[in-house]
């Protein structure tokens, strides 16, 4: 992997930052595999483990959600921004309102696990 797009430290802890700021990250990568077929995560281990190399990684910074230009990637922030204050205010909400947001998690949780394929794991890659 270039030196410039090398990790820091894979020990260190990912933050969020306190004030609101939003980065747009892009990556070029060349593995030995094909990435089509596999979730990010698995992308990223295997590549970690010397399946592929990082070669850019461009990153772009906004203060505020109205510079993000990508409309549906703005109203998902806006969507975690607003779940994140009804958990913050959980306690204040009705009782029904309350009642209705287990309600809905819980059929989506049943939904989701039923209905998601298991994702395929990393490639296998094993340094010569």
């Amino acid at each position: 992997m270039p030196l410039a797009a090398q990790p820091h430290s894979t020990a260190t802890p990912l933050k969020t930052t306190d004030s609101r700021k939003y980065f747009k990250l892009q990556l070029k990568a060349w593995t030995t595999f094909d990435p089509a077929q596999y979730e990010l995560a698995a992308i990223a281990d295997a590549i970690q483990r010397g399946g592929g190399f990082v070669t850019v990684m461009e990153v772009t910074q906004v203060s505020e959600l109205k510079e993000i230009s990508d409309l549906e990637v703005r109203e998902r922030f806006e969507s975690l921004e607003a779940a994140e204050k009804i958990l913050q205010n959980l306690d204040k909400l009705p009782k029904s309102v309350r009642e209705q947001l287990y309600s809905a998690l819980a059929t989506e949780k049943s939904n989701t696990s039923a209905a998601e394929p298991t994702s395929p794991r990393a490639p296998e890659y094993k340094a010569a």
